[in-house]
């Protein structure tokens, strides 16, 4: 069973809704934990409706927990056997916050009858599709207990030697757990200067960084625009990376190269462009 989530013509427990008149209510305490390289959220649903709880009691109503990782976009629809209990997530498909929302759903295509919640509906029956909306409940946000994804560009990016190209030549490769930037000799060599001298580093941002980042967003944005989600492991950096200067990828108006790299060229600014500028301004060398 699924989560039909649309507009309904029938009464939806919420409180962004006025079906029910008497004054039931739907919400979840929660409350997290770190476990065996889990995570581990408790849970108490509290549903105040009679009319539901008898749907529960007829098991044609479920509870279920909508979680959603906000750093990660991984998403899960959780099905509870009880109102009361635990789920555990490997705290690889999470980062940062989690968001938490209770909801009844229906388990079965059949005619409701919402007698006693609200007058307009108490002589007309409803027929309901399995996975249809009965409840939901206020989101909720935990902290997630770990900050697996690092936000150390070193952490998912790699630059690799690679003979067969022009010793001036590179190119980026993003279906690994690291991005790939395979270089050719020159390029490898002048890399690993300016990696190692902190003082050089914008500029390594302002060359082969942007352009990985460029080639990185790019596939991020096809993977969600063919509604999947990436299964790279640096793609939980990259979007760590994202957060930390603030900004979404949501942001970006389109798909085309211009428009992604005008995107980069923010999200990077202050640590390439952005560091050089300032020590301009500052009166201090570039190097």
């Amino acid at each position: 069973m699924s989560f039909r989530a649309r507009s309904y013509p029938h009464p939806v427990l919420s409180p962004f809704a006025r079906d029910y008149v008497d004054k039931s209510e739907i919400y979840g305490e929660f409350d997290r934990s770190s476990e065996d390289g889990k995570l581990i959220i408790s849970y108490s649903i509290h549903l105040t409706s009679n009319r539901l709880d008898e749907f529960r009691a007829d098991s044609r109503a479920k509870l279920a927990l909508d979680i959603y990782s906000k750093g990660s976009r991984w998403r899960s629809l959780e099905f509870l056997d009880h109102g009361k209990g635990r789920i555990e997530i490997p705290e690889g498909l999470i980062f940062g916050t989690l968001e938490i929302t209770p909801l009844l759903l229906s388990t079965e295509d059949a005619e409701f009858v919402f007698a006693g919640i609200n007058g307009e509906y108490s002589t007309r029956n409803f027929l309901l599709q399995e996975g249809d909306l009965l409840a939901l409940g206020p989101t909720e946000s935990l902290e997630a207990d770990h900050q697996r994804s690092s936000q150390d560009k070193e952490d998912f990016i790699k630059v690799q030697l690679s003979p067969a190209l022009d010793p001036n030549e590179y190119e980026v490769q993003v279906n690994s757990d690291q991005i790939i930037i395979f270089a050719g000799q020159n390029v490898t060599q002048v890399t690993n200067a300016l990696r190692a001298d902190a003082a050089m580093r914008p500029y390594f941002f302002m060359s082969l960084y942007k352009d990985a980042f460029v080639v990185a967003i790019k596939h991020l944005l096809a993977t969600y625009g063919d509604g999947e989600e990436p299964e790279e492991a640096w793609a939980k950096g990259m979007t760590a990376y994202i957060d930390s200067k603030e900004l979404s990828l949501d942001e970006i108006e389109g798909l085309d190269d211009s428009s992604i790299e005008k995107f980069v060229l923010r999200m990077m600014a202050s640590d390439g462009i952005g560091a050089v500028a300032k020590r301009i301004q500052d009166g201090k060398p570039l190097a």
